[in-house]
């Protein structure tokens, strides 16, 4: 097979033009398309966006179609890295985001703390913001949307074609897009409550690269949920092959930890960041980030066979910063979150660190 060579499209709303003409800019060297919604002054449609980025015809000698969404970051050895991951792994769809609140960035975290290069979607949705397919099979999906007048969400229709065609997407681990940053309000409402909706592992560049492994199979994922603002995991279910979500805590009795054990760990715990957030947040959101990085080093403990976990790399300690924030994007300013995720970084890393003795 022929190495990667990269197609890529910006699916973009004319009131986006800056930052459309700005990303084409940024990724010159790949002379990227810019696909304008067909509605210049009615309500954008990130589906009908997708569907015409989607269908615009393969240029020659390209392997790969790739759409990014008009207001993220690409970093700046985004096509090295992409294409790194598309040599190992020249058939499967590939992800470039995860969203810092999700199940699936969380096990993005868990992958960047064991220097891997991807792990799968927990969930029902593909995040649209940027995706690279197999050019033959982004023509079965360019054709399937042009079949489906549905104006459902792009990233669960994209999920949905590829699942039932056999083709389970994997998610570039770091991300290889940025979004959010700065913050731009989403044209779409659904997309405007839930707040900033960044990476939950980013790097502008990232020299390791590892040899296209991943974490292909993973038994839970401790995460904090941005609706309870409570540590939570999701189990996986091998008999239904599906995610069972429990209170973390009764996970963490599940494996012979007791609540007044855990609190008596966490308050042990002398970094100095809990003493500095104590501006910030309460002691009981704090022992919540803590409860949750202790859990992921009790799985990180069971994937040692992946490697030894190293929480010192670039990869590693972005994904740390990520984990509290991504919970609390939609209630904290961004002039707070910043120390906020600068501190709970260090928690973070002090919990997991603790998980794993």
């Amino acid at each position: 097979m022929s190495a990667p060579a990269l197609d890529v499209r910006i699916m973009a709303h004319p009131s986006r033009t800056r930052l459309a003409l700005a990303l084409r800019d940024r990724l010159g060297a790949l002379d990227p398309v810019i696909v304008w919604d067909a509605v210049q002054e009615g309500p954008p449609s990130a589906m009908r966006t997708a569907r015409r980025a989607w269908s615009v015809p393969t240029r020659a000698g390209a392997t790969h179609r790739v759409v990014l969404q008009d207001d993220v970051r690409a970093p700046s050895d985004f096509a090295d890295r992409l294409v790194h991951l598309l040599a190992w792994h020249p058939l499967d769809p590939v992800g470039l985001f995860a969203g810092w609140s999700s199940r699936t960035g969380q096990a993005v975290r868990l992958a960047a703390y064991l220097g891997l290069d991807w792990v799968p979607v927990l969930g029902t949705a593909l995040s649209a913001t940027g995706i690279a397919l197999p050019e033959e099979l982004a023509i079965r999906y360019a054709d399937w949307t042009d079949g489906n007048a549905t104006e459902e969400r792009d990233s669960i229709s994209v999920h949905s074609f590829l699942v039932a065609n056999g083709a389970d997407p994997i998610i570039a681990v770091p991300n290889l897009v940025q979004h959010d940053s700065p913050y731009t309000a989403s044209l779409w409402a659904e997309k405007f409550v839930q707040g900033p909706r960044r990476s939950a592992c980013y790097l502008d560049r990232c020299d390791a690269r590892a040899a296209g492994a991943g974490l292909a199979h993973l038994p839970a994922v401790p995460y904090l949920s941005p609706g309870q603002l409570r540590s939570r995991t999701a189990v996986r279910d091998e008999k239904g092959q599906r995610f069972d979500e429990v209170p973390s805590w009764r996970y963490a009795r599940q494996l012979g930890f007791s609540t007044a054990e855990l609190v008596s760990l966490f308050l042990g715990e002398d970094t100095g960041a809990r003493r500095a957030l104590a501006d910030y947040l309460e002691p009981a959101f704090q022992y919540e980030v803590w409860l949750t990085g202790f859990l992921c080093g009790r799985v990180l403990t069971g994937l040692r066979p992946a490697g030894p976990p190293d929480l010192g790399t670039p990869a590693a300690q972005a994904a740390s910063r990520t984990m509290a924030a991504g919970c609390l994007s939609r209630i904290v300013s961004p002039g707070i979150l910043e120390p906020v995720a600068d501190l709970t970084a260090v928690l973070v890393e002090h919990a997991v660190r603790a998980g794993l003795d």
